[in-house]
């Protein structure tokens, strides 16, 4: 969350003027309303952004789920599967490299989803 926040705080700064606010209060809209159809659209890439940085952390999180879910192999998670796969005297290669292309793929799509939005992004701040 801290990362996101200043992530939001940066993009803010730079990409939204503070003329919007002037004017859309000029106008009459009070500051929720300024948030919501101005300065929200405006944040669509840093959404995107935030969303998949996000997207990866919780995917790939090992050490949390596996001191607080490792108990009950119900409750695990895609990385305990890939970890679990594995002993000390043996190895199952084929479920273990069928979960890495399971892990790839999901967040492959997630990302190929939200492309658009990240280089739009990253364009914007290109050009003055």
């Amino acid at each position: 969350i801290p990362q996101t926040l200043f992530l939001y705080v940066g993009y803010i700064k730079i990409s939204v003027p503070d003329s919007l606010d002037e004017a859309s209060e000029i106008d009459g809209a009070d500051k929720f309303t300024t948030y919501r159809q101005i300065i929200f659209p405006m944040l669509k890439p840093m959404h995107a952004t935030t969303l998949i940085i996000n997207a990866l952390w919780f995917w790939n999180d090992f050490m949390l789920p596996l001191l607080v879910l490792n108990k009950d192999s119900k409750m695990w998670t895609l990385p305990l599967f890939q970890y679990n796969y594995q002993g000390q005297y043996f190895n199952d290669y084929g479920p273990s490299f069928a979960s890495y292309i399971v892990g790839i793929i999901t967040i492959t799509i997630v990302y190929l989803i939200f492309q658009k939005n990240i280089i739009s992004g990253m364009s914007n701040g290109a050009v003055k």
